[in-house]
């Protein structure tokens, strides 16, 4: 009954909505939050992260102007085809690197050799974001950096760095700001409102084709008030949304070019849950969420007198939480989710750490 079965536990190809991929998500969570009990092995990490972006950078800008064919092993047939996932994925994965970017520049004291990295590193992202237009990663990099300004005329202003100036020392105020985040939200800004003319001169220009189709919003919504409607406390079954899609799926859909498409995933990954798990699925999720945010909102708020570790509470809680943003939003690939339970499991073996959960 409720659809478990092999496919709910394993998928065809391991798929992301199946219980074995969430569950082993939670357990190698729990072993990076186990294994990276010292500061040292979050930073390299972080550094690991940064130079296979770059790595990952390098390899997409020489097919952008080499053509498809170039680098393509036979598997990635398009230019939006990645080892990540689709052009999108791409888009989430460089966000990833803006914010960690951003709050590393602002946080640390870094050598000059890691601060041209990290410039590096931020203007592959920005570049490699404004080919990609995911608005909501721009509406979200916008508020990250509109933070990171505040915080960063916090510090200053704590250790003198920013004198309380007159009112109309407003060029003095503006030069005083921290750069990067300032950069990053004025260039935000432009692309939440005209991002898609922006995007859509590059894709013509080097013929990129981002095809991304899935149910709206209202529409898994109504899918998943019909599902609770008969099956409320487990819903239709893990990894079965696309036969709760057959049954429910809207009238108006019969009369467009998708008739016949059928979809696995609702509008994001965890909206897609609350139609496959139930209403027991739904309070799992929040139970976690719960106690994530309150540990998120609790380490911002301590009293850390070693600023390294606040830097590792603060970024891979910001990190983290812009990947589960995305979940709720998008469905990502199985390398974004990794990364999330990754970031996740950091964030937790940071507050260890910084003495605010004791493991």
């Amino acid at each position: 009954a409720n659809g478990f079965s092999r496919l709910s536990f394993l998928g065809y190809t391991f798929d992301i909505s199946t219980v074995g991929f969430i569950v082993l998500g939670f357990v190698y969570m729990f072993f990076v939050s186990m294994l990276f009990t010292e500061k040292n092995r979050i930073f390299y990490s972080y550094f690991a992260f940064v130079v296979s972006s770059l790595l990952l950078a390098l390899f997409l800008l020489l097919r952008i102007f080499f053509g498809a064919g170039f680098l393509s092993f036979g598997i990635f047939t398009t230019l939006t085809s990645t080892p990540i996932g689709n052009w999108n994925n791409v888009g989430i994965f460089f966000g990833i690197g803006a914010i960690l970017s951003l709050l590393t520049y602002e946080m640390l004291s870094v050598s000059k050799f890691m601060k041209i990295l990290l410039t590096v590193a931020l203007v592959l992202s920005l570049f490699f974001l404004s080919f990609v237009n995911f608005s909501i990663i721009w509406i979200i990099l916008a508020v990250c950096s509109l933070l990171f300004i505040l915080y960063g005329i916090w510090t200053r202003r704590k250790n003198g760095e920013m004198p309380l100036l007159s009112s109309f020392d407003w060029k003095k105020k503006f030069l005083s700001l921290p750069l990067y985040p300032v950069i990053v939200f004025v260039i935000s800004i432009i692309f939440v409102v005209w991002g898609a003319t922006i995007s859509g001169y590059f894709a013509n220009h080097f013929n990129l084709t981002n095809m991304d189709v899935r149910p709206s919003f209202s529409t898994t919504l109504g899918i998943a008030e019909n599902t609770l409607r008969s099956q409320p406390l487990f819903g239709s079954g893990p990894n079965s949304f696309v036969n709760q899609w057959l049954y429910y799926k809207p009238v108006e859909i019969i009369g467009t070019v998708f008739w016949n498409t059928d979809f696995s995933y609702g509008i994001g990954l965890l909206p897609t849950f609350v139609v496959t798990t139930g209403l027991f699925g739904i309070l799992s999720w929040l139970v976690f969420f719960g106690i994530y945010i309150y540990l998120g909102v609790k380490v911002l708020f301590a009293r850390i007198s070693d600023d390294f570790i606040k830097y590792l509470t603060a970024s891979s809680f910001f990190v983290s939480l812009y990947l589960w943003i995305m979940a709720w939003v998008y469905v990502p690939s199985a390398v974004i989710l990794i990364l999330t339970f990754l970031f996740t499991g950091l964030f937790l073996a940071s507050i260890s750490i910084a003495g605010v959960l004791p493991l």
